[in-house]
Parts: structure tokens; C-alpha cells; sequence
């Protein structure tokens, strides 16, 4: 592990550029607090719960779509002129939503416009890493970098609920929203896609776009849509549980502290597996992978049905760990996937696509834990279907039999 490191940040040339879009993608996890919010706007305006939370669910999807469409977006317009315009977009929405007085506008401003622009970013940085590194390395560096998107998130959730004990909510969502301008600026200068005249050497220098099919030719390929309902059984699994992390552990027995840090322990989890299944990607492969992903997937649950015979508050951490590292893997390996089986030409638009099962997995991850809940009055069945979803997948990798195009 250390030696991968070393070749990653031993790149002079690569150094500023990854620094600087591992700060921006850290500062991007301002997007995932909005609920340090609800219970100051309930005391100031009254308005109810699920409507306040309705900001979230539209930032969510809009992130989503910002993601999808984000490789057209980029692809037209410069990198450093899509940041300055996205400077201006993030510093209009945080300046707006915290003057506003309106629900709507902050729907339209935080959760659309904030969400879209945010998503775009996320986009860019992802795809320009990926020029500056090769193959062997390139999925450790995603995986570092949405690390740093799903740890930064905690503490920025910890500071802002600090701040709001002193400040109101106003000035905190003011104080993030120029933060998150300064880092913008700070990437404006030294986040750069590499000179085409740079190559992809022996020591892994900026890579040069390879051949490989477009989103034409890619949603064509089994491949494509056998990687897609894994990716989504996976990423629905971990979304439910992290919409519903408190309300399981607590009917599987546990103590309402011992549920906060299962929810602490999944969202460590989510963090650190996607530099950990970035890292075994580029050492074992694809096919390996991707099946460590769906047995990590399966064990969660299978620990969380079997919990209730035990009454072992250890097995349902167990099992909050290994769903957090399984939805972490999920998200890495929609980028490396992308990368490894239809090419870095096309990368940006391909990626895009790919990240459409984020889009469905947002809306049928809580749903189905939600009503499987309501009808039967328990989450057991629930933890049945996604390990019947987690088999699928793994007979869904055994027929994906292209790994490259």
C-alpha cells in the first residue's frame, strides 16, 4: 500500500493537481449536511419536517444529474473557465438560500442549482485525475478522492452543528458557503488536465486519452447493463441502510448510542472503502473485485437477518462496517469499470451514463426498506431481498465476459 502511494504523490507533475481535487472534493461533502439545518428552519419557520427535507431529496438527485451530465458539460467548456463559472454559481445559491425566507427558493437554489453545479465539479475532478494517472494506479487515486468526498462529510457535519450552537443558521451556511468560494479559487489555479504532449511513460506521467467506445457504443454492450443492475443492487443496499441505519439497529436490539455509532462506523466505513477497494482494483483486478464488493454486500445483510437470534449489538456493527465498505466499493467501481472497460477517450460522457444507477438507487434503496417496513411492520424481510439482490449480481458477474472494448 505504501509503495502505491508513493508513486501516486512521487509524480511532480501530478502533485498540485491531485491536492488540489482532493481539497475540492472534500469541500464538495458540504452538499451531504443540509440536515444540521432542518431543526433550526423548524424553530424559525415552523415548516414541517418532511418538507424541509424535501431540499435534500432535490439536491440528491440533482447531484446525480450534475454527475451524469457532467462529462458533456466539461467536454465543451475548459476546465478553468468551468471552475470560475461554477465559483459564481456556488457562491449565488449559498448567498441566496441564506437570505431567503422561501422554501422554494431554497429547493431551487441550494437543492437544484447548488446540487447540479456540485455534481458538474464532482465530474470534472474524477475525470481529470484520470488523465494525469495511468492504468495500474488510477483507481487507488478515485478511490482517494471520494475518500476524501465521504470522510470529509462527518466532520463538516460535526463543525457545523458546533457553529450553530454559537451562530445562527444563516451565518454558518455563509461561513461554508465561502469556504467552499476559497477552495474553488484554490482549485481555479492549480487543477489542470495534462498537455497532450506528456504522455503515458513508464513512471505513470499524465496519460493521454485511449481508444475505446463511445456512450453510443457502451449502452449497447451487455457489459454495460450487467455492471448496472450490480452496481445499483449494491449502491440501493447501502443508500436504505444509511437512510435507515438508526431505526435498524435500534429494532435489532441495541441501544439508541450504540445505533449513533453504527451510523458513524458505516459512514467511516463508506470513506475508507473506496480507497481500500480502489487500491485491491488495481492489484487484483476486476472480476476479483467486484466479487469481494458483493460478498462484503451479501455478508452486511446476512448478518443483520441472523442478528435477531444472537442479540449481539457486535454482529449488527459487523454488519453496519461491511454494508458502509460494500456502498464505498459500489461508488468506486462505477469509475474504474468505466475506465478499464470502454476506455479513457470517452471517459467523461461514459462515466455519466454509468452514474445513472446512483440516480435509481437514491429513490429504491430508502423506498423499498421504507415499505417492505410498513407492510410487514419489520425490517427482516427487507434484509432477505437485498441478499437475493446480492446472488443476482454475483450471477450477473459471471456473465460479464468483455472486460475491454
Amino acid at each position: 500500500m505504501g509503495l502505491i502511494f508513493r508513486k501516486i504523490f512521487s509524480q511532480q507533475e501530478a502533485r498540485k493537481p491531485l491536492i488540489a481535487s482532493m481539497l475540492l472534493m472534500a469541500a464538495t461533502g458540504i452538499i451531504y449536511i443540509w440536515s444540521v439545518f432542518i431543526i433550526p428552519l423548524e424553530q424559525d419557520f415552523g415548516w414541517p419536517r418532511n418538507q424541509i427535507s424535501l431540499v435534500f431529496t432535490v439536491t440528491m438527485v440533482c447531484l446525480s444529474a450534475g454527475l451524469a451530465l457532467g462529462g458533456f458539460v466539461h467536454k465543451k467548456i475548459p476546465v478553468k473557465r468551468l471552475l470560475a463559472i461554477a465559483t459564481v454559481l456556488v457562491a449565488i445559491s449559498f448567498a441566496v438560500t441564506s437570505f431567503s425566507r422561501s422554501l422554494t427558493v431554497m429547493v431551487v437554489f441550494y437543492g437544484a442549482l447548488c446540487g447540479s453545479v456540485m455534481g458538474i465539479v464532482y465530474s470534472l475532478i474524477i475525470y481529470t485525475c484520470n488523465l494525469w494517472f495511468s492504468k495500474d494506479i488510477a483507481a487507488t487515486v478515485s478511490g482517494l478522492l471520494q475518500s476524501c468526498l465521504a470522510i470529509s462529510t462527518i466532520f463538516l457535519s460535526y463543525m457545523a452543528a458546533g457553529m450553530l450552537e454559537v451562530y445562527d443558521w444563516r451565518t454558518v451556511l455563509r461561513v461554508i458557503g465561502v469556504g467552499f468560494v476559497v477552495v474553488l479559487l484554490f482549485a481555479y489555479k492549480y487543477l489542470s488536465q495534462p498537455s497532450l504532449s506528456c504522455g503515458q511513460d513508464a513512471g505513470g506521467e499524465a496519460s493521454v486519452p485511449e481508444s475505446g467506445l463511445d456512450w453510443h457504443g457502451m449502452i449497447k454492450t451487455r457489459s454495460f447493463w450487467l455492471f448496472w443492475f450490480i452496481r445499483l443492487a449494491t449502491l440501493s443496499g447501502g443508500v436504505g441502510m444509511i437512510g435507515h441505519a438508526v431505526p435498524i439497529a435500534l429494532e435489532l436490539g441495541v441501544s439508541y448510542k450504540s445505533a449513533i455509532f453504527a451510523l458513524g462506523l458505516l459512514s467511516l466505513c463508506n470513506g475508507a472503502g473506496r480507497t481500500v477497494f480502489g487500491i485491491i482494483w488495481d492489484y487484483a483486478g476486476l472480476k476479483k473485485t467486484i466479487l469481494l464488493d458483493i460478498v462484503f454486500f451479501i455478508s452486511a445483510f446476512a448478518l443483520l437477518f441472523t442478528a435477531p437470534l444472537h442479540k449481539s449489538p457486535y454482529l449488527v456493527l459487523a454488519a453496519f462496517g461491511l454494508s458502509g465498505l460494500s456502498y464505498g466499493g459500489a461508488n468506486l467501481m462505477g469509475i474504474s469499470f468505466t475506465r478499464t472497460v470502454f476506455g479513457l477517450k470517452h471517459f467523461a460522457e461514459n462515466y455519466g451514463f454509468n452514474s445513472s444507477s446512483m440516480i435509481v438507487s437514491s429513490f429504491f434503496g430508502p423506498y423499498l426498506l421504507g415499505e417492505i417496513k410498513l407492510f410487514s411492520g419489520s425490517y427482516h424481510n427487507a434484509f432477505l431481498v437485498f441478499m437475493a439482490f446480492g446472488c443476482l449480481s454475483t450471477v450477473f458477474l459471471l456473465l460479464i465476459k468483455k472486460t475491454s472494448y
